[in-house]
């Protein structure tokens, strides 16, 4: 009897366990490191989504790791074969595995550190509730020197057009450095679902130089980021980092294989008893 009461006791202490894993604090709810309010949105569009903006790189990785996210890349279009102060035009999109210009010149593969990304022109301006790529010279690649680039990055070609970047597969995270060629001033960032409903905008000081971090997490899907320098100039973004949640971990599951099971049972009677002292 004496030891039917003591696997009982473990039976529920394993329950309690995985009772804890799904009772979690749901994301919404849990505390939001330097949140800053964004700018508002355009008479046409309502925010719908619940954004978190940062300013700090630093902030912002720390933040949506404590999240369960993993970075699953970083496009800093160093990639390119431009030489020193060269300037290519480029045709809608440029994505991964698509050179598009002739012979692949200047990026022979397409973009390949950030893989599920698209980034091409919008004709949309500064309200572009849908893609509208201008397509044939649409975007621009510049090398180090050219116009004051620090690195190599692109940008779209033409000041009554947006840039948008596009991901081929959601993210719940994503961060990157706000490009302005011409006169130094702010692009507006606005966030986008997977099903192109506007999530929210925030305002972010841009350079030629790519010096200003601005990262933006959402509870809702992101497909798509628009940037936009409403004042004139060419816009774009350098060193884009793109997080995704992975699946959350089973407490209970000691053995790591995918559930809780007799194996799980075991060790944790193998390991029942006070607790080593450090």
């Amino acid at each position: 009897m004496k030891q039917l009461k003591v696997i009982g006791v473990l039976l529920v202490c394993l329950l309690a366990a995985i009772t804890t894993g799904l009772g979690a604090q749901p994301l919404q709810q849990q505390e939001k490191v330097t949140p800053l309010v964004g700018t508002d949105a355009p008479p046409t569009e309502e925010a719908q989504g619940e954004l978190i903006w940062f300013t700090d790189q630093a902030e912002f990785e720390t933040f949506v790791a404590s999240q369960g996210a993993v970075l699953k890349g970083i496009e800093d279009f160093e990639e390119s074969i431009l030489g020193p102060n060269d300037i290519e035009t480029l045709n809608d999109p440029l994505e991964s595995g698509v050179p598009n210009a002739p012979d692949g010149f200047p990026f022979t593969a397409g973009l390949t550190g950030l893989p599920n990304l698209r980034v091409q022109s919008n004709l949309g301006g500064g309200n572009p509730t849908v893609p509208n790529p201008r397509g044939p010279n649409g975007l621009c690649a510049l090398s180090v020197g050219a116009d004051g680039a620090a690195s190599d990055m692109v940008v779209a070609l033409f000041a009554v057009d947006s840039l948008d970047l596009i991901f081929t597969e959601v993210k719940s995270g994503v961060g990157f450095n706000t490009i302005r060629l011409g006169a130094p001033g702010p692009v507006e960032v606005r966030v986008y679902s997977t099903t192109n409903v506007f999530l929210g905008m925030m305002e972010s000081p841009a350079n030629a130089a790519g010096t200003n971090f601005i990262g933006v997490w959402s509870i809702d899907p992101i497909g798509r980021i628009n940037i936009f320098a409403a004042g004139g100039g060419l816009q774009g973004g350098d060193n884009i980092q793109a997080w995704e949640v992975g699946a959350p971990p089973c407490p209970a599951d000691f053995d790591n294989s995918g559930d809780v099971g007799v194996k799980d049972l075991l060790f944790l009677l193998g390991n029942w008893g006070p607790c080593p002292k450090e």
